[in-house]
């Protein structure tokens, strides 16, 4: 059975859902706080995006870019504007709980389409 972007989406909103495993500024940090790839054994916290990666190195690759355009779609339909998930993420008027709220919106229009 393939993986779906939406499952793909599903996973790296797990990965941030609780604070401390969420970061800005980098795509991921170690229990030191020093920016490490997400994919990495050491990362512990993630940017929304780099929450987005790690799930498309755990076999979802495929999805990847079907899930960041329908995440940037989210995005723009919130705010008119086109900002990527990073922006979104590091920004203090956006943070985590918007970014988990397009995230959401991305995952659930890809399930109603079947992917």
């Amino acid at each position: 059975m393939a993986i779906k972007a939406s499952e793909m989406l599903h996973e790296a909103i797990l990965r941030i859902c609780e604070e401390s495993h969420w970061t800005t500024g980098v795509l991921a940090r170690d229990k030191e706080g020093a920016e490490t790839a997400p994919e990495s054994e050491s990362a512990c916290a993630w940017s929304a995006e780099g929450a987005l990666r790690k799930a498309s190195n755990n076999a979802y690759s495929g999805c990847y870019g079907r899930a960041l355009a329908e995440v940037e779609i989210a995005i723009f339909m919130l705010t008119v504007r086109r900002l990527s998930l990073q922006e979104v993420n590091d920004s203090p008027i956006w943070g985590r709980k918007t970014a988990i709220f397009v995230m959401r919106n991305a995952a659930f229009h890809l399930r109603s389409h079947g992917m």
